[in-house]
Protein backbone atom coordinates (compact mmCIF):
# COMPACT_ATOMS: atom_id res chain seq x y z
CA UNK A 1 0.00 0.00 0.00
CA UNK A 2 1.12 4.01 -0.67
CA UNK A 3 -0.35 7.08 -1.40
CA UNK A 4 -0.69 8.28 -4.87
CA UNK A 5 2.04 10.89 -6.25
CA UNK A 6 0.30 12.05 -9.56
CA UNK A 7 3.10 12.59 -11.91
CA UNK A 8 2.30 16.31 -13.52
CA UNK A 9 0.61 15.21 -16.81
CA UNK A 10 -1.57 13.36 -14.11
CA UNK A 11 -2.07 16.58 -12.23
CA UNK A 12 -3.32 17.88 -15.73
CA UNK A 13 -5.89 14.97 -16.66
CA UNK A 14 -7.73 15.15 -12.99
CA UNK A 15 -7.86 19.13 -13.77
CA UNK A 16 -9.38 18.49 -17.52
CA UNK A 17 -12.14 16.53 -15.63
CA UNK A 18 -12.44 18.49 -12.99
CA UNK A 19 -13.05 21.22 -14.47
CA UNK A 20 -16.17 19.61 -17.31
CA UNK A 21 -18.89 17.44 -16.43
CA UNK A 22 -18.13 15.79 -19.98
CA UNK A 23 -14.68 14.96 -20.95
CA UNK A 24 -12.83 11.97 -22.13
CA UNK A 25 -9.20 11.20 -21.51
CA UNK A 26 -7.77 10.09 -24.47
CA UNK A 27 -4.62 8.39 -22.70
CA UNK A 28 -2.31 5.72 -23.80
CA UNK A 29 -1.91 2.78 -22.10
CA UNK A 30 0.39 2.87 -19.06
CA UNK A 31 -0.56 6.56 -18.45
CA UNK A 32 -2.73 5.95 -15.27
CA UNK A 33 -6.46 6.21 -16.77
CA UNK A 34 -8.01 4.44 -13.92
CA UNK A 35 -6.23 5.93 -10.28
CA UNK A 36 -6.72 9.46 -12.20
CA UNK A 37 -10.51 8.61 -12.57
CA UNK A 38 -10.66 7.35 -8.37
CA UNK A 39 -8.60 10.72 -7.90
CA UNK A 40 -11.35 12.83 -9.60
CA UNK A 41 -14.14 10.53 -8.43
CA UNK A 42 -11.96 11.57 -4.61
CA UNK A 43 -11.93 14.81 -5.15
CA UNK A 44 -15.61 14.97 -5.92
CA UNK A 45 -16.60 12.93 -3.42
CA UNK A 46 -15.10 15.03 -0.46
CA UNK A 47 -16.68 18.85 -2.55
CA UNK A 48 -19.98 17.44 -2.11
CA UNK A 49 -19.78 17.09 -6.51
CA UNK A 50 -20.75 13.30 -6.66
CA UNK A 51 -23.08 10.87 -4.44
CA UNK A 52 -21.80 7.70 -6.11
CA UNK A 53 -20.27 6.45 -9.98
CA UNK A 54 -20.83 3.47 -11.82
CA UNK A 55 -18.05 2.48 -13.94
CA UNK A 56 -18.41 0.65 -17.27
CA UNK A 57 -15.50 -1.38 -17.77
CA UNK A 58 -14.26 -4.57 -20.15
CA UNK A 59 -14.40 -7.98 -18.13
CA UNK A 60 -11.28 -8.05 -17.26
CA UNK A 61 -10.27 -4.30 -16.24
CA UNK A 62 -13.56 -4.52 -14.19
CA UNK A 63 -12.56 -7.67 -12.13
CA UNK A 64 -8.98 -7.04 -12.28
CA UNK A 65 -7.58 -3.97 -12.95
CA UNK A 66 -10.05 -1.53 -11.41
CA UNK A 67 -10.57 -3.24 -7.86
CA UNK A 68 -6.50 -3.91 -7.69
CA UNK A 69 -6.02 -0.42 -8.58
CA UNK A 70 -8.02 0.35 -5.74
CA UNK A 71 -6.59 -1.55 -3.17
CA UNK A 72 -3.31 -0.41 -4.04
CA UNK A 73 -3.35 3.49 -3.14
CA UNK A 74 -4.22 4.55 0.15
CA UNK A 75 -5.48 7.92 -1.03
CA UNK A 76 -8.66 6.25 -2.39
CA UNK A 77 -9.29 3.48 0.35
CA UNK A 78 -12.42 5.68 1.56
CA UNK A 79 -14.38 5.08 -1.42
CA UNK A 80 -16.37 1.96 -0.96
CA UNK A 81 -15.87 0.28 -4.20
CA UNK A 82 -18.58 -2.63 -5.41
CA UNK A 83 -17.83 -4.76 -8.46
CA UNK A 84 -21.37 -5.75 -10.01
CA UNK A 85 -20.10 -9.10 -11.50
CA UNK A 86 -20.71 -13.25 -11.20
CA UNK A 87 -22.62 -14.45 -8.43
CA UNK A 88 -22.96 -12.03 -5.59
CA UNK A 89 -24.38 -8.85 -8.22
CA UNK A 90 -27.55 -9.03 -7.38
CA UNK A 91 -27.28 -9.02 -3.52
CA UNK A 92 -24.49 -6.52 -4.24
CA UNK A 93 -26.55 -3.97 -6.18
CA UNK A 94 -29.12 -2.86 -3.46
CA UNK A 95 -26.20 -2.27 -1.50
CA UNK A 96 -24.91 1.73 -0.91
CA UNK A 97 -21.50 2.49 -2.71
CA UNK A 98 -19.46 4.42 -3.90
CA UNK A 99 -18.37 3.40 -6.79
CA UNK A 100 -19.74 0.50 -8.64
CA UNK A 101 -17.67 -1.54 -11.21
CA UNK A 102 -19.91 -3.33 -13.84
CA UNK A 103 -19.01 -4.64 -17.66
CA UNK A 104 -21.19 -3.21 -20.48
CA UNK A 105 -22.76 -6.65 -20.45
CA UNK A 106 -23.65 -5.76 -16.69
CA UNK A 107 -24.96 -2.75 -17.63
CA UNK A 108 -27.38 -4.00 -20.10
CA UNK A 109 -28.23 -6.24 -16.87
CA UNK A 110 -28.73 -3.24 -14.70
CA UNK A 111 -30.94 -1.89 -17.44
CA UNK A 112 -33.20 -4.61 -18.05
CA UNK A 113 -33.99 -5.37 -14.61
CA UNK A 114 -34.61 -1.81 -13.54
CA UNK A 115 -31.72 -1.50 -11.01
CA UNK A 116 -30.21 1.48 -13.09
CA UNK A 117 -33.64 3.11 -12.96
CA UNK A 118 -33.53 2.56 -9.00
CA UNK A 119 -30.17 3.84 -8.23
CA UNK A 120 -30.62 7.29 -10.31
CA UNK A 121 -34.15 7.49 -8.69
CA UNK A 122 -32.10 7.03 -5.11
CA UNK A 123 -29.78 9.64 -6.22
CA UNK A 124 -26.92 6.62 -5.20
CA UNK A 125 -25.51 7.51 -8.52
CA UNK A 126 -25.14 10.44 -10.89
CA UNK A 127 -21.91 9.99 -12.18
CA UNK A 128 -20.62 7.90 -14.81
CA UNK A 129 -17.28 6.63 -16.02
CA UNK A 130 -16.74 4.59 -19.47
CA UNK A 131 -13.59 2.68 -19.29
CA UNK A 132 -12.55 1.86 -22.94
CA UNK A 133 -15.19 4.48 -24.32
CA UNK A 134 -14.72 3.12 -28.01
CA UNK A 135 -16.93 0.19 -26.84
CA UNK A 136 -19.71 2.66 -27.29
CA UNK A 137 -18.89 3.71 -30.55
CA UNK A 138 -21.24 1.66 -32.52
CA UNK A 139 -24.58 3.38 -32.05
CA UNK A 140 -26.51 0.79 -33.89
CA UNK A 141 -25.91 -1.36 -31.37
CA UNK A 142 -28.36 -2.69 -28.53
CA UNK A 143 -25.93 -1.87 -26.01
CA UNK A 144 -26.22 1.79 -27.09
CA UNK A 145 -29.91 2.09 -27.70
CA UNK A 146 -30.47 0.67 -24.27
CA UNK A 147 -28.08 2.97 -22.57
CA UNK A 148 -29.42 5.93 -24.70
CA UNK A 149 -32.72 7.12 -22.79
CA UNK A 150 -30.32 7.65 -19.38
CA UNK A 151 -27.16 9.47 -20.74
CA UNK A 152 -28.93 13.01 -19.32
CA UNK A 153 -29.37 11.39 -16.12
CA UNK A 154 -26.06 11.64 -15.14
CA UNK A 155 -24.96 14.96 -14.31
CA UNK A 156 -21.10 14.08 -15.18
CA UNK A 157 -20.16 11.77 -18.06
CA UNK A 158 -16.46 10.74 -18.33
CA UNK A 159 -14.44 8.53 -21.34
CA UNK A 160 -11.30 6.77 -21.20
CA UNK A 161 -9.44 5.35 -23.92
CA UNK A 162 -6.01 5.07 -25.83
CA UNK A 163 -7.77 4.28 -29.07
CA UNK A 164 -10.63 6.73 -29.89
CA UNK A 165 -10.44 6.74 -33.54
CA UNK A 166 -8.51 2.95 -34.28
CA UNK A 167 -11.06 2.29 -37.17
CA UNK A 168 -11.38 6.44 -38.26
CA UNK A 169 -13.19 9.13 -37.42
CA UNK A 170 -16.44 8.25 -38.29
CA UNK A 171 -15.90 6.03 -34.84
CA UNK A 172 -15.78 9.15 -32.75
CA UNK A 173 -19.76 10.20 -33.04
CA UNK A 174 -21.35 7.78 -30.60
CA UNK A 175 -17.87 7.99 -28.05
CA UNK A 176 -19.07 11.86 -28.26
CA UNK A 177 -22.45 11.15 -28.05
CA UNK A 178 -22.56 9.30 -24.40
CA UNK A 179 -20.63 11.84 -23.06
CA UNK A 180 -21.87 15.49 -24.24
CA UNK A 181 -24.96 14.40 -25.78
CA UNK A 182 -24.74 15.84 -28.58
CA UNK A 183 -23.05 18.95 -28.22
CA UNK A 184 -19.68 18.39 -30.20
CA UNK A 185 -20.62 16.20 -32.90
CA UNK A 186 -24.45 16.72 -33.52
CA UNK A 187 -27.44 14.83 -32.00
CA UNK A 188 -27.55 12.15 -35.57
CA UNK A 189 -25.03 9.76 -36.30
CA UNK A 190 -26.50 10.10 -40.02
CA UNK A 191 -25.77 14.11 -39.92
CA UNK A 192 -22.61 13.81 -39.00
CA UNK A 193 -21.59 11.39 -41.27
CA UNK A 194 -22.82 12.71 -44.47
CA UNK A 195 -22.29 16.40 -42.91
CA UNK A 196 -18.36 15.16 -42.89
CA UNK A 197 -17.67 12.29 -45.01
CA UNK A 198 -18.09 11.21 -48.74
CA UNK A 199 -17.90 7.55 -49.97
CA UNK A 200 -14.62 6.81 -51.62
CA UNK A 201 -16.34 4.70 -54.18
CA UNK A 202 -20.21 6.53 -54.98
CA UNK A 203 -20.54 3.52 -57.27
CA UNK A 204 -19.66 0.83 -55.12
CA UNK A 205 -22.28 -1.22 -53.15
CA UNK A 206 -20.49 -1.54 -50.09
CA UNK A 207 -18.24 2.09 -50.18
CA UNK A 208 -16.05 3.21 -47.15
CA UNK A 209 -16.46 6.85 -46.26
CA UNK A 210 -13.52 8.86 -46.40
CA UNK A 211 -13.33 12.75 -44.56
CA UNK A 212 -14.64 15.31 -47.11
CA UNK A 213 -12.18 18.22 -47.76
CA UNK A 214 -11.42 20.34 -44.53
CA UNK A 215 -13.79 18.05 -41.83
CA UNK A 216 -11.04 16.51 -40.23
CA UNK A 217 -10.05 20.44 -39.01
CA UNK A 218 -13.70 20.61 -38.22
CA UNK A 219 -14.41 17.90 -36.48
CA UNK A 220 -10.86 18.55 -34.31
CA UNK A 221 -12.09 21.84 -33.78
CA UNK A 222 -15.61 20.58 -32.33
CA UNK A 223 -13.68 18.02 -30.00
CA UNK A 224 -11.28 20.30 -28.45
CA UNK A 225 -12.98 21.29 -25.42
CA UNK A 226 -14.18 17.13 -24.58
CA UNK A 227 -11.04 15.49 -25.19
CA UNK A 228 -7.58 15.78 -23.74
CA UNK A 229 -4.94 14.14 -25.47
CA UNK A 230 -1.67 12.38 -24.21
CA UNK A 231 1.20 10.23 -25.76
CA UNK A 232 3.53 7.79 -23.45
CA UNK A 233 6.03 8.93 -25.69
CA UNK A 234 5.87 12.56 -24.74
CA UNK A 235 5.99 11.82 -21.56
CA UNK A 236 7.86 8.72 -20.13
CA UNK A 237 10.42 6.51 -21.21
CA UNK A 238 8.93 4.50 -23.81
CA UNK A 239 10.53 1.83 -25.56
CA UNK A 240 10.63 2.20 -29.43
CA UNK A 241 8.62 0.25 -31.52
CA UNK A 242 9.93 -1.71 -34.66
CA UNK A 243 8.68 -3.77 -37.61
CA UNK A 244 9.86 -6.63 -38.99
CA UNK A 245 7.85 -7.83 -41.47
CA UNK A 246 8.81 -11.54 -42.51
CA UNK A 247 7.94 -11.72 -45.88
CA UNK A 248 7.08 -15.94 -47.58
CA UNK A 249 6.71 -16.72 -51.28
CA UNK A 250 3.91 -18.94 -52.08
CA UNK A 251 4.64 -22.37 -53.45
CA UNK A 252 3.06 -22.44 -57.65
CA UNK A 253 0.23 -24.71 -56.49
CA UNK A 254 -0.84 -22.63 -53.34
CA UNK A 255 -0.60 -19.47 -55.23
CA UNK A 256 -2.73 -21.22 -58.32
CA UNK A 257 -5.28 -21.97 -55.27
CA UNK A 258 -5.03 -18.71 -54.00
CA UNK A 259 -5.42 -16.75 -57.04
CA UNK A 260 -8.42 -18.67 -58.00
CA UNK A 261 -10.20 -17.88 -54.34
CA UNK A 262 -9.37 -13.87 -54.63
CA UNK A 263 -10.54 -13.86 -58.35
CA UNK A 264 -13.32 -16.36 -58.76
CA UNK A 265 -14.68 -16.31 -55.28
CA UNK A 266 -14.05 -20.14 -54.64
CA UNK A 267 -10.93 -22.23 -54.23
CA UNK A 268 -11.33 -25.94 -54.61
CA UNK A 269 -9.22 -27.71 -52.22
CA UNK A 270 -10.10 -31.46 -53.50
CA UNK A 271 -12.47 -33.46 -55.93
CA UNK A 272 -15.06 -33.72 -53.04
CA UNK A 273 -15.36 -30.63 -51.80
CA UNK A 274 -15.56 -26.47 -52.93
CA UNK A 275 -15.55 -24.19 -50.52
CA UNK A 276 -17.36 -20.96 -51.37
CA UNK A 277 -17.41 -17.38 -50.94
CA UNK A 278 -20.34 -15.22 -51.45
CA UNK A 279 -19.30 -11.53 -50.56
CA UNK A 280 -16.50 -9.49 -50.49
CA UNK A 281 -16.01 -9.81 -46.74
CA UNK A 282 -15.58 -14.10 -47.20
CA UNK A 283 -13.37 -13.77 -49.97
CA UNK A 284 -11.05 -11.66 -47.60
CA UNK A 285 -11.66 -13.85 -44.72
CA UNK A 286 -11.11 -17.23 -46.79
CA UNK A 287 -7.76 -15.81 -48.39
CA UNK A 288 -6.31 -14.70 -45.24
CA UNK A 289 -7.21 -18.10 -44.11
CA UNK A 290 -5.55 -19.68 -47.12
CA UNK A 291 -2.69 -17.73 -46.08
CA UNK A 292 -2.50 -18.29 -42.75
CA UNK A 293 -2.44 -22.23 -43.16
CA UNK A 294 -5.73 -23.75 -43.12
CA UNK A 295 -9.63 -22.77 -43.98
CA UNK A 296 -12.79 -23.48 -42.31
CA UNK A 297 -15.14 -25.67 -44.10
CA UNK A 298 -18.33 -24.41 -45.65
CA UNK A 299 -20.92 -24.26 -42.19
CA UNK A 300 -23.45 -25.64 -44.53
CA UNK A 301 -23.17 -29.65 -45.97
CA UNK A 302 -22.03 -28.92 -49.51
CA UNK A 303 -24.84 -31.14 -50.75
CA UNK A 304 -27.80 -30.79 -48.42
CA UNK A 305 -27.41 -27.11 -47.06
CA UNK A 306 -27.77 -28.93 -43.65
CA UNK A 307 -25.65 -26.73 -40.78
CA UNK A 308 -22.59 -28.89 -39.76
CA UNK A 309 -23.18 -29.72 -35.83
CA UNK A 310 -20.10 -28.89 -33.22
CA UNK A 311 -16.98 -27.80 -33.24
CA UNK A 312 -16.11 -25.91 -37.06
CA UNK A 313 -14.20 -28.24 -39.14
CA UNK A 314 -11.04 -27.01 -40.98
CA UNK A 315 -8.78 -28.38 -43.66
CA UNK A 316 -5.13 -27.80 -43.59
CA UNK A 317 -3.44 -26.64 -46.39
CA UNK A 318 0.44 -25.67 -45.67
CA UNK A 319 2.52 -25.22 -43.21
CA UNK A 320 4.42 -22.10 -43.98
CA UNK A 321 3.61 -19.93 -41.24
CA UNK A 322 4.40 -22.41 -38.68
CA UNK A 323 7.27 -23.46 -40.05
CA UNK A 324 8.51 -19.27 -40.21
CA UNK A 325 7.16 -19.05 -36.53
CA UNK A 326 9.12 -22.07 -35.82
CA UNK A 327 12.22 -20.07 -37.28
CA UNK A 328 12.03 -16.99 -35.68
CA UNK A 329 11.74 -18.55 -31.90
CA UNK A 330 15.02 -20.60 -32.71
CA UNK A 331 16.62 -17.51 -33.85
CA UNK A 332 15.17 -15.75 -30.89
CA UNK A 333 17.38 -17.85 -28.38
CA UNK A 334 14.84 -18.19 -25.39
CA UNK A 335 13.89 -14.90 -25.52
CA UNK A 336 10.19 -14.19 -25.10
CA UNK A 337 7.62 -14.31 -27.93
CA UNK A 338 3.92 -13.05 -27.73
CA UNK A 339 1.94 -14.64 -30.67
CA UNK A 340 -1.11 -13.07 -32.19
CA UNK A 341 -3.40 -15.50 -33.77
CA UNK A 342 -6.64 -15.01 -35.32
CA UNK A 343 -8.10 -17.83 -36.18
CA UNK A 344 -9.27 -20.93 -34.02
CA UNK A 345 -7.60 -23.48 -36.50
CA UNK A 346 -4.16 -21.36 -35.85
CA UNK A 347 -4.00 -21.85 -31.85
CA UNK A 348 -4.88 -25.89 -32.92
CA UNK A 349 -1.97 -25.80 -35.04
CA UNK A 350 0.47 -23.86 -32.69
CA UNK A 351 -0.65 -26.27 -29.59
CA UNK A 352 -0.07 -29.31 -31.66
CA UNK A 353 3.51 -27.80 -33.48
CA UNK A 354 4.96 -26.86 -30.23
CA UNK A 355 3.31 -28.61 -27.31
CA UNK A 356 -0.31 -29.13 -25.57
CA UNK A 357 1.12 -27.21 -22.58
CA UNK A 358 1.23 -23.91 -24.58
CA UNK A 359 -0.35 -20.88 -22.63
CA UNK A 360 -2.99 -19.82 -24.75
CA UNK A 361 -5.10 -16.55 -23.88
CA UNK A 362 -8.61 -16.59 -25.95
CA UNK A 363 -12.09 -16.67 -26.04
CA UNK A 364 -12.73 -19.55 -23.19
CA UNK A 365 -9.37 -18.68 -20.81
CA UNK A 366 -10.99 -17.56 -17.43
CA UNK A 367 -9.90 -14.57 -15.73
CA UNK A 368 -8.00 -16.93 -12.96
CA UNK A 369 -6.07 -18.80 -15.32
CA UNK A 370 -5.06 -15.52 -17.89
CA UNK A 371 -4.44 -13.47 -14.72
CA UNK A 372 -1.79 -16.49 -13.91
CA UNK A 373 -0.31 -15.94 -17.39
CA UNK A 374 0.19 -12.35 -16.73
CA UNK A 375 1.88 -12.56 -13.61
CA UNK A 376 3.96 -15.86 -15.11
CA UNK A 377 5.05 -14.33 -18.02
CA UNK A 378 6.16 -10.95 -16.00
CA UNK A 379 8.33 -13.43 -13.61
CA UNK A 380 10.30 -14.43 -17.09
CA UNK A 381 8.81 -17.98 -16.38
CA UNK A 382 6.53 -18.24 -19.78
CA UNK A 383 8.61 -17.49 -22.84
CA UNK A 384 5.96 -18.08 -25.52
CA UNK A 385 2.70 -16.55 -24.87
CA UNK A 386 -0.34 -17.42 -27.74
CA UNK A 387 -3.16 -15.17 -27.42
CA UNK A 388 -6.22 -13.61 -29.39
CA UNK A 389 -5.94 -10.08 -29.51
CA UNK A 390 -9.78 -9.12 -28.31
CA UNK A 391 -9.02 -11.51 -25.49
CA UNK A 392 -5.89 -9.21 -24.13
CA UNK A 393 -6.13 -6.10 -25.69
CA UNK A 394 -7.52 -4.42 -22.34
CA UNK A 395 -7.28 -5.10 -18.77
CA UNK A 396 -3.71 -7.04 -18.95
CA UNK A 397 0.06 -5.93 -18.97
CA UNK A 398 3.04 -7.56 -19.81
CA UNK A 399 5.61 -4.83 -19.48
CA UNK A 400 7.01 -6.16 -16.41
CA UNK A 401 9.11 -8.79 -17.39
CA UNK A 402 10.84 -6.42 -20.10
CA UNK A 403 9.99 -8.52 -23.45
CA UNK A 404 10.81 -7.47 -26.73
CA UNK A 405 9.35 -9.40 -29.33
CA UNK A 406 5.60 -9.65 -30.76
CA UNK A 407 4.46 -11.75 -33.76
CA UNK A 408 1.32 -11.41 -35.58
CA UNK A 409 0.93 -14.92 -37.26
CA UNK A 410 -1.71 -13.09 -39.05
CA UNK A 411 -3.00 -9.94 -39.30
CA UNK A 412 -6.24 -8.18 -38.47
CA UNK A 413 -8.28 -5.76 -39.73
CA UNK A 414 -9.19 -3.78 -36.61
CA UNK A 415 -6.79 -1.65 -35.81
CA UNK A 416 -7.92 -1.04 -32.12
CA UNK A 417 -6.96 -4.89 -31.38
CA UNK A 418 -3.91 -4.09 -33.48
CA UNK A 419 -2.56 -1.37 -31.63
CA UNK A 420 -4.02 -2.33 -28.33
CA UNK A 421 -1.78 -5.66 -28.37
CA UNK A 422 1.50 -3.79 -29.06
CA UNK A 423 0.88 -1.78 -26.34
CA UNK A 424 0.32 -4.81 -23.98
CA UNK A 425 4.31 -4.98 -24.13
CA UNK A 426 5.27 -1.31 -25.23
CA UNK A 427 4.12 0.51 -22.15
CA UNK A 428 5.47 2.35 -19.16
CA UNK A 429 7.52 -0.05 -16.92
CA UNK A 430 9.11 -1.94 -19.95
CA UNK A 431 12.98 -1.32 -19.70
CA UNK A 432 13.59 -2.94 -23.06
CA UNK A 433 15.25 -0.60 -25.46
CA UNK A 434 12.82 -1.70 -28.14
CA UNK A 435 9.72 -3.74 -29.20
CA UNK A 436 10.14 -5.06 -32.19
CA UNK A 437 6.93 -6.29 -33.88
CA UNK A 438 7.47 -9.34 -36.23
CA UNK A 439 4.25 -10.07 -38.74
CA UNK A 440 4.24 -13.29 -41.41
CA UNK A 441 3.37 -11.77 -44.68
CA UNK A 442 3.16 -13.38 -47.93
CA UNK A 443 4.11 -11.41 -50.95
CA UNK A 444 1.58 -9.95 -52.76
CA UNK A 445 -1.65 -11.54 -50.93
CA UNK A 446 -4.29 -9.90 -48.44
CA UNK A 447 -1.78 -10.17 -46.09
CA UNK A 448 0.02 -7.03 -47.63
CA UNK A 449 -3.38 -5.29 -47.98
CA UNK A 450 -3.72 -5.64 -44.08
CA UNK A 451 -0.34 -4.27 -42.92
CA UNK A 452 -1.16 -1.24 -45.40
CA UNK A 453 -4.96 -0.97 -43.69
CA UNK A 454 -2.94 -0.56 -40.60
CA UNK A 455 -0.58 1.98 -41.47
CA UNK A 456 -3.47 4.49 -43.19
CA UNK A 457 -5.36 4.22 -39.91
CA UNK A 458 -2.38 4.18 -37.91
CA UNK A 459 -2.18 7.96 -39.82
CA UNK A 460 -5.85 8.85 -39.42
CA UNK A 461 -5.19 8.57 -35.68
CA UNK A 462 -2.46 10.02 -35.35
CA UNK A 463 -3.44 12.77 -36.97
CA UNK A 464 -6.51 13.25 -34.62
CA UNK A 465 -4.02 13.27 -31.66
CA UNK A 466 -2.04 15.75 -33.18
CA UNK A 467 -4.76 17.87 -33.88
CA UNK A 468 -5.47 17.65 -29.98
CA UNK A 469 -2.41 18.21 -28.86
CA UNK A 470 -2.22 21.58 -30.89
CA UNK A 471 -5.09 22.58 -29.51
CA UNK A 472 -4.20 21.75 -25.84
CA UNK A 473 -0.88 23.74 -26.65
CA UNK A 474 -2.84 26.86 -27.77
CA UNK A 475 -4.94 26.41 -24.60
CA UNK A 476 -1.84 26.82 -21.88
Amino acid sequence: MSRWTPHKYQKKALKFLLERPNAALFLDPGLGKTSISYAAMSVLKKQGMLKGAIVVAPRRPAVSTWPKEHQEWEDFHHLKVTVLHGADKERLVGERSDVYIVTPEGLRWLIREGYLTEMLRKKWIDTIFFDELHKFKHTETKRFKELEPYIRRFKRRYGLTGSPAANGLLDLFGQAYVLDAGKALGVYSTHYKFTFFMPSDPNSDYPTFIPKPGAKELIFERMKDLAIRMDARDLIEMPQIRFNHIKLDMEPELRQTYESMEEEMFAELDDLEVVTAATAAAVSMKCRQLTSGAIYRDKGDPVTGIPRQGKREWRHVHDEKLDAMADLIEELQGQQLLVAYEFGHERDRMIARFGKDLPVIGGGTSDKKAIAYEEAWNAGEIPLLVAHPSSMSHGLNFQKSNAQHILFFSGTWDYENYDQFIRRLMRQGNKAQHITVHQLVFRKTVDEAVVLSNKRKQRDQDEFHAALNTYKKSRR
